[in-house]
């Protein structure tokens, strides 16, 4: 039996009232993170990059496609986790599927997810809280990561403008 994705799992309120969690194994937690990446717990038990492809079901001509352009980090999370964020944009800017089409913005967000999630793998290794992980967004600039600190998410920042006029640009095939 498959386990569900865990961005799938939640919790759900029967027409009784009864909340349950959806998803296999079933399991108690105190609240559902809004965070795309995976929680430590998730993540527990990674340990290649294969392992964080399997765990964000990114497919294999994707990755190809932008290892293509970076180049293979092979099983080394720390590797690609070290890769500065301008080098995760432009590679899936000009990476391209065996069909010959560019990126849409949701697979250049997958990728970004993947290289988010080995971020956060290797802040778990160093023995880090996972409250004091910083989430950074490769479609953002450090000006619009600040703003947002600051708002804390109570009022829009240009973050957005910024992430879709990125992804426009890899949709339309584009460098930025």
């Amino acid at each position: 039996m498959k386990l569900m994705p865990f961005w799938l799992q939640g919790l759900l309120t029967s027409s009784h009232g009864i909340s349950f969690r959806v998803g296999l194994p079933t399991r108690l937690r105190v609240g559902m993170s809004a965070s795309a990446l995976p929680s430590f717990s998730d993540l527990q038990g990674v340990a290649t990059v294969a392992d964080v492809l399997q765990t964000l079901h990114l497919a294999e001509p994707l990755w190809q496609a932008f290892i293509h352009q970076v180049g293979d980090p092979g099983p080394h999370i720390r590797i690609l986790a070290a890769l500065p964020r301008t080098v995760v944009i432009q590679g899936c800017v000009q990476a391209t599927l065996t069909s010959g089409d560019m990126l849409t913005a949701v697979q250049a967000t997958h990728v970004g997810l993947v290289w988010r999630t080995c971020r956060k793998v290797v802040h778990a290794w160093a023995g880090l809280p996972e409250e004091a992980f910083v989430d950074v967004d490769p479609w953002a600039n450090e000006a619009t990561d600040k703003l947002k600190e600051q708002s804390q998410g109570n009022m829009a920042t240009p973050s957005t403008q910024v992430k879709d006029r990125h992804l426009e640009d890899v949709e339309r095939g584009g460098s930025s």
